[in-house]
């Protein structure tokens, strides 16, 4: 998608993230709508990427979201905590539900085009 889109897609340089575009080091995460219709994106480090891209498939629909390192932290590393207990708080999730995201992921995306537009300021920001 993004190729398409004219943006160079690489290999990562290294294990913290899952891919470069435009020399941008991403982490992808990718899931189903959950039950309750929510998506939940797991496993968010804080390791070595830029952007985060959250993309979230129903049976009638595609979801984007993507989030800079810096809202991350703000907002969910180590404040959203995916396992409990002291040796849990190093991954985080994020829920989201598509039809009424939280206020701070307003801008973030949403549907595909929506954050499609969002990643690509992104990377524009970053690179």
């Amino acid at each position: 998608m993004l190729k398409h889109r004219g943006y160079t897609v690489g290999r990562a340089s290294s294990s913290e993230h899952d891919l470069t575009v435009d020399g941008a080091r991403v982490e992808l995460k990718t899931l189903t709508l959950w039950e309750g219709h929510v998506y939940k994106f797991q496993q968010v480090r804080d390791q070595g990427y830029d952007v985060l891209i959250g993309l979230g498939l129903s049976p009638f629909d595609a979801h984007l979201w993507a989030w800079s390192k810096e809202e991350l932290k703000r907002h969910v590393i180590g404040k959203l905590t995916q396992h409990a207990g002291r040796a849990g708080s190093d991954t985080a999730w994020i829920s989201v539900d598509p039809r009424a995201p939280d206020a701070w992921m307003l801008d973030s995306g949403g549907p595909l085009s929506a954050g499609l537009a969002r990643l690509e300021a992104l990377l524009r920001a970053s690179g």
